[in-house]
């Protein structure tokens, strides 16, 4: 592991353990202030239809601005799964430089 990988890795750590923490944190607030047969699933395990899970993954953001409508965390959120789109991008850019060039 090169240098930059090293730093890049280290920030992917410090941005996705507060993003997934705060999704699960999002799904457990506007959980309960659903009702039971309306909550959103949040976990791949649980058994069943894929495209349900995906369809209580959009109705967070809808559901979050209905009982929360002044709250930045959303929006935190998705900044912070757009910074970890970035950070891959940029691990897979440094790793084929460093092989283009040849560095171990």
């Amino acid at each position: 592991m090169s240098h930059y990988d090293k730093w890049i890795v280290t920030v992917l750590m410090l941005v996705y353990f507060p993003t997934v923490s705060l999704f699960y944190f999002l799904v457990l607030r506007v959980n309960r202030n659903l009702p039971t047969s309306r909550r959103i699933r949040f976990s791949l395990s649980r058994r069943g239809d894929w495209t349900k899970l995906r369809g209580d993954w959009t109705k967070l953001p809808t559901e979050y601005k209905r009982f929360y409508p002044r709250s930045i965390l959303y929006r935190l959120m998705v900044s912070g799964a757009i910074t970890l789109l970035i950070i891959a991008v940029a691990m897979f850019v440094f790793r084929f430089w460093e092989y283009a060039k040849g560095i171990p």
